[in-house]
Parts: C-alpha cells; structure tokens; sequence
C-alpha cells in the first residue's frame, strides 16, 4: 500500500483521469515501469520489503512486478479495496508455503535452480540473489539444477529457510551455465523457501 499511496501523491490528477480512463494497456511499461524497475530495486538482485511482497505472490519477473504495481493503482484509483486484496494474497501465500514446509523433511532430496550471474532468457527468465548465490528463478526454462539433500530446517521471522546439501550439479554442455568455481558437491547453502519454490526431486 505505501507504493500505490506514493503513486497517489506522485501522479497528476490527469495522469491519474488517463490511467482510469483507459486502464493499464501496456503505455506505462517503458515509462514509469521503467522507473519503478529502475529506482524501487524492482531489477536489482537484492531483495527489498517490495520485492519480496511479489516473490511471496509468485511474481518474479521485474516486468511483472512493475506491471502488477500499476494494476494495483489503477485498482485503487478505482475505489476496488487493494488493500484487502494484498491481505488476502499474503494470506493465501503463507499458507501455501507452511502447508509445503511442513512437508518437507530433514533427509529429503530437493532442486533448486542455479545460474551464475544475471540473466534473461527469453524475456521469461530473471535472476535473484540469496545466501550470495545468483540463482535463476523459477521460469520455463530450468537452465541448472542443483539436486541438494535437506539437512535443516528453522523458521526465521515468518520465513521458512531450508539448509541444503548439494548432492549432484549439473553443467551446460560448453560450461557457460556452470555454477560459481567453489560450489561443490558436498557444499551447503539455505535456501529461503517463503520466497522461491523448489522443483519436486520426481521432475
């Protein structure tokens, strides 16, 4: 809400009439899409209060995200009640994430995407950064998966962090995909599962 409350405050009254009018037909993306991606740390690695508000929802391409924002105003702008909308998607999103972790186990084998530096691939795909490690998000490209062991699992501030073992990585036939030099079999790294999803180990 604090985003669309400063859009509120930030748009003309005019630009506000046009958006209401015409609703979000794609003109903003290269505009003040562009702007929010650009200076809300929407396509930056690291993950802000915004950022990770979309992760939780799924969203994962800064497109999207930026996309969805403007959605949301024009919502708003229309008296629809966004911020019950968000309340309830929160809700749904820590409910989906619980019920998964809860079934998770220490000793069951998971994957995770892994790719070592930012990238697009398609315009489907984007990167994120968590535990140092640039990681390809979930998309409908799986580029390389990290097949990993769970070793841990804890709850930290209403996230659900799992620690992983690696166990098997892969690598791109010309190695351009390969994982960072030191990420070895054997190697453990957490794995924030309130904000990326894992790949059932059966696919």
């Amino acid at each position: 809400m604090d985003a669309l409350n400063y859009m509120n405050y930030l748009w003309s009254e005019e630009d506000k009439e046009v958006l209401k009018k015409n609703g979000n037909n794609g003109d903003y993306h290269f505009g003040f899409g562009l702007y929010m991606r650009n200076n809300w740390g929407l396509g930056k690695p690291e993950i802000n209060t915004l950022k990770k508000q979309f992760l939780t929802f799924g969203i994962y391409h800064t497109d999207d995200m930026s996309e969805e924002i403007i959605d949301l105003f024009y919502r708003y702008l229309t008296n629809i009640d966004v911020e019950k909308e968000i309340k309830d998607r929160e809700r749904k999103a820590k409910e989906k994430v619980k019920a998964k972790y809860k079934e998770l186990s220490v000793g069951d084998t998971i994957k995770v995407p892994f790719v070592p530096a930012p990238l697009i691939i398609n315009g489907i795909a984007d990167v994120r950064l968590t535990s140092g490690e640039i990681t390809l998000l979930p998309s409908q490209i799986y580029r390389c998966l990290i097949t990993g062991v769970i070793v841990k699992k804890k709850e930290v501030d209403g996230d659900y962090i799992l620690t992983v073992r690696v166990i098997d990585k892969c690598f791109d036939s010309e190695g351009f995909y390969k994982l960072k030099s030191n990420m070895e079999v054997g190697e453990l790294f957490e794995h924030n599962l309130s904000i990326f999803p894992i790949i059932p180990n059966k696919q």
